[in-house]
């Protein structure tokens, strides 16, 4: 009788119960529905599970295929990511981000606080500061440097190459050239 019943309910192919308790494996072809408790001790498998509150798994879960999860993904401990990670939307870290290979970034960067940069760091296009430069050793340029505003230097100035000065050349000290010394035009 227990068969006849039991193939009676798989010509539905969905099967509802209030409480399901199996000890052994168990195989169903088609959709499961429990509203109530389900407790498994051996090995089970589902064509399809709909759980509708909170489900508590005591080892480890896995999923052969795709998951798709609606809601907030909430991991209390260590993950591991062995392939891609694609996120569609915003990422918000609590904490630190350590990346151990290159990062691209295919849209701009804005920092709120202070970077640092443990090793070079090379811009490839044009690089405006809107606040003070300050560089606390040695500066290389390869090609002209253009300043609009006043320039102040603390120290010595050593120019090697030619020197136009398309304006009044004011000396507060003394001044020693160590070669000659060619004037176009008056000398007062």
């Amino acid at each position: 009788m227990f068969i006849f019943l039991l193939n009676w309910l798989r010509s539905f192919y969905v099967l509802k119960v209030e409480s399901l308790s199996v000890t052994g494996a168990a195989i169903l072809g088609h959709t499961l529905t429990v509203s109530g408790d389900v407790e498994v001790v051996g090995s089970s498998a589902f064509r399809s599970l709909s759980v509708t509150e909170a489900a508590v798994f005591g080892s480890g879960v896995s999923a052969l295929k795709d998951v798709i999860i609606g809601g907030a993904v909430t991991v209390a401990g260590f993950s591991n990511l062995d392939s891609d990670l694609s996120v569609g939307g915003d990422v918000s870290f609590g904490g630190a981000l350590d990346v151990a290979g290159i990062t691209l970034l295919k849209s701009g960067l804005v920092v709120d606080s202070d970077a640092g940069v443990g090793g070079a760091l090379a811009v490839s296009g044009n690089t405006e500061l809107l606040g003070a430069l300050s560089v606390t050793s040695s500066a290389a340029m390869g090609a002209t440097l253009s300043v609009e505003g006043s320039t102040l230097l603390s120290s010595d100035v050593a120019i090697v190459g030619e020197t136009v000065l398309s304006s009044t050349l004011f000396v507060g000290g003394d001044a020693t050239l160590s070669s000659h010394l060619f004037v176009r035009g008056n000398a007062a």
